[in-house]
């Protein structure tokens, strides 16, 4: 006798979302940031050995081609699989050890795969295949504006157009991060047609070096927005762990302000505080404090305002350059450090975007410069 029960609907526990109806996606509210700290060890060692299952693929399909799928030989094939033997290859500028396989003639001559003789040069094959590695994962690893790459720091400047486009404008290369360093790119940047007369907004994190190195190319004729969040990164670091979040939480809540002068306030309040409670947390918040509401001073609106008050714009294309040299472990030319870092800035270009909140570019670019603006408007009215 077939029995009818009762089925109950029950509610979503909310782990997971089909997105679209019947289609196979699959949404997961996971903690990114989290997740990726503890498994980017774990990923990395994954795309590497993808690289070379990719590698293996290439040499075992030229010898397929030559004398057919493994276990079934072609009879009409001139040549037979001879067992295996050590090799290498180069990939991301370094031997890699791989395990090659050997074709002889019927006769028993050994037969050069080409393949191989391609993958131990710097050519078209690794590329390809350094290209699908260079694709095959995204981060968000914010570092500083200044990487070290091949034991070496790279200095890179990033601008933003009036249309909100992103642009790479150089890249300077040194020993050590210091203001000579920051000078050189600079200067590069005037001989290179950057009008020193204009004034131009300029972000940075904080380092002195950076400082001194704008103040000496520019001189008055800037204004430096120093990165919000290197400033409550640095401030957290001497509080203790019991009071780091509501300090946190506090400064953020004050950068969010669109009023100047109440920001200004919220921040000093929390600096009397800290004075009581860690004076070494205080002058640390003190540093600089004035240049970290620039853009509140200049009146940015607040869309625009978030993105010009930290340094992720360029943080984001360097994350993108240590994933790209991330594997190379033998650094040789004393450019190579440079190419590698142009190779992950093109790459990171690939994927700029407009940053949110350009419509106000325009009338920051009036409240730098209002006698320029001034002295188009006569020009026009002088012409009409």
């Amino acid at each position: 006798m077939k029995k009818n029960y009762q089925r109950k609907e029950r509610k979503s526990n909310h782990k997971f979302e089909v997105v679209r109806g019947q289609e196979l996606l699959v949404r997961v509210p996971l903690p990114m940031a989290e997740v990726w700290a503890e498994m980017q060890a774990q990923v990395e060692e994954l795309t590497g050995q993808a690289g070379l299952q990719i590698l293996r693929a290439i040499l075992e399909n030229e010898v397929t081609h030559r004398v057919g799928p493994p276990h079934r030989p072609n009879p009409a094939a001139g040549c037979v699989r001879w067992g295996k033997q050590p090799g290498y290859v180069v990939f991301a500028g370094q031997k890699i050890p791989l395990e090659r396989p050997r074709v002889r003639t019927r006769e028993g001559q050994e037969v050069e795969l080409e393949s191989y003789g391609q993958l131990q040069q710097d050519g078209k094959l690794q590329r390809a295949v350094r290209e699908r590695m260079v694709a095959g994962l995204s981060t968000r690893n914010y570092r500083r504006a200044v990487e070290s790459v091949g034991g070496q720091v790279l200095v890179v400047a990033l601008g933003i157009a009036e249309g909100g486009e992103k642009h790479v404008l150089g890249v300077w290369q040194g020993a050590t991060e210091n203001t000579t360093v920051v000078k050189g790119l600079l200067e590069d940047l005037v001989d290179r047609g950057l009008n020193r007369e204009r004034r131009y907004l300029v972000v940075i994190d904080g380092s002195k070096a950076l400082r001194a190195g704008v103040e000496r190319v520019f001189g008055e004729q800037v204004e430096v927005q120093r990165c919000q969040i290197h400033k409550r990164r640095n401030v957290k670091e001497y509080l203790p762990e019991n009071c780091q979040k509501d300090y946190d939480r506090r400064m953020r809540n004050a950068y969010a302000m669109n009023n100047y002068a109440a920001a200004k306030e919220a921040l000093q309040k929390i600096f009397r505080q800290l004075e009581r409670i860690n004076p070494s947390a205080a002058r640390s918040l003190e540093e600089g404090l004035e240049e970290t509401l620039t853009v509140h001073r200049l009146g940015v609106g607040a869309v625009l305002r978030r993105k010009l008050a930290t340094t992720n714009p360029i943080e984001s294309c360097l994350s993108t350059v240590q994933r790209v040299a991330r594997n190379v472990k033998r650094w040789r030319e004393g450019d190579q450090p440079l190419r590698w870092t142009a190779t992950g800035l093109l790459e990171a270009e690939k994927k700029f975007r407009r940053i949110k909140g350009y419509q106000e570019i325009l009338l920051l670019k009036e409240r730098l410069n209002p006698s320029r603006i001034q002295q188009k408007e006569v020009r026009t009215v002088e012409v009409a």
